[in-house]
């Protein structure tokens, strides 16, 4: 008898530990299924567009010629990083243009959220309706930002500064930028330079 209530004992006491455990891994998967991600960085897309890039082109958007390429290399970027964390967030230009065909992002780019904010401004920050504004500030962990598109001299250029006046660390990737401009890319760099944002290519931060 002795030997049989020890064994009940063993067997209820191994019974409450096992649902112990079990409960303990549950809620520990439970916790990360819902938890959301911290985002830290984020990459700006901006205004890749069937007007600019796409085949609906119409001038003066003339980004056309090896776009193919230009959009890969984008496409590129986009996966890396997403892989790494990095919110991507997308621009459109021109409140205007937001029902015709050649407003929508070009169909080769690759779109993996959302997070589609159209801008009537070459800064996106100061369009007139806040929506990019108000939704990357509240991501009040995002302190640094990517920036990537066209054009390199007008919307990269005017988001970016004033993103550097806001207090985010700025880089602008120059492997990953077009321009319709006549300025060379070491003039438009070192005017980058010159208003605080930081340059660099995408290979040195992401294995493409």
């Amino acid at each position: 008898m002795v030997l049989y209530g020890k064994l009940l004992f063993l067997s209820k006491f191994l019974t409450v530990l096992i649902l112990t455990i079990c409960l303990f891994f549950v809620s520990g998967c439970s916790n990360n299924t819902i938890s959301k991600p911290n985002y830290q960085k984020a990459l700006l897309v901006v205004d890749v567009q069937e007007d600019c890039t796409g085949k609906i082109l119409k001038p003066p958007f003339l980004y056309q010629k090896d776009s193919e390429t230009f959009i890969s290399k984008l496409n590129k970027i986009i996966d890396a990083a997403n892989k790494d964390g990095v919110l991507v967030i997308y621009m459109t230009m021109n409140s205007k243009m937001e029902d015709t065909p050649g407003a929508k992002l070009d169909a080769r780019l690759k779109v993996i959220n959302n997070n589609v904010f159209l801008k009537d401004n070459l800064d996106a920050f100061l369009s007139s309706d806040h929506k990019f504004e108000k939704f990357l500030t509240g991501k009040k962990e995002i302190k640094e930002l990517y920036l990537i598109g066209l054009d390199a001299t007008l919307c990269i250029n005017e988001t970016a500064k004033d993103a550097v006046k806001r207090g985010y660390k700025t880089t602008i990737l120059t492997d990953a930028i077009a321009t319709i401009s006549d300025k060379k890319i070491n003039e438009i760099i070192d005017d980058y330079k010159m208003n605080g944002i930081l340059v660099t290519t995408s290979d040195q931060i992401w294995k493409l």
